[in-house]
């Protein structure tokens, strides 16, 4: 994945209804409730609470589908499935998947800012 794909803006947009100002302020909550929800992953991940794990990135989960970040979206999904899993045997590699999509995504916005 590009890092300009980390952030679609076209679908953040539509996610919308077409309203520039109402995406731009979605997606700056979004990116401000990034550490707060990651902090709640992590915890529950080092704690290997895999009910917690889920309860949490189920809810970045749900922030995801309001913004244009179709990948992140995809892998919080992934993550959560995989904490419902009784031994999931990937959890770690999708764990760390997850925090790359973050920084992706981190990485976009700062880019989307400058211009």
């Amino acid at each position: 994945m590009t890092l300009t794909a980390a952030i679609d803006m076209n679908l953040g947009l539509e996610l919308v209804g077409g309203r520039e100002e109402l995406a731009t302020q979605m997606l700056d909550l979004f990116i401000s409730m990034i550490p707060e929800h990651q902090t709640e992953i992590d915890t529950a991940l080092k704690n290997k609470d895999s009910k917690q794990l889920a309860a949490a990135a189920h809810k970045f989960l749900g922030a995801t589908c309001y913004v244009g970040t179709p990948y992140l979206k995809q892998i919080t999904k992934k993550l959560e499935t995989a904490a419902k899993q009784e031994n999931p045997n990937n959890l770690d590699e999708i764990y760390q998947d997850f925090c790359k999509a973050i920084n992706d995504v981190l990485a976009c916005y700062n880019e989307i800012q400058k211009t």
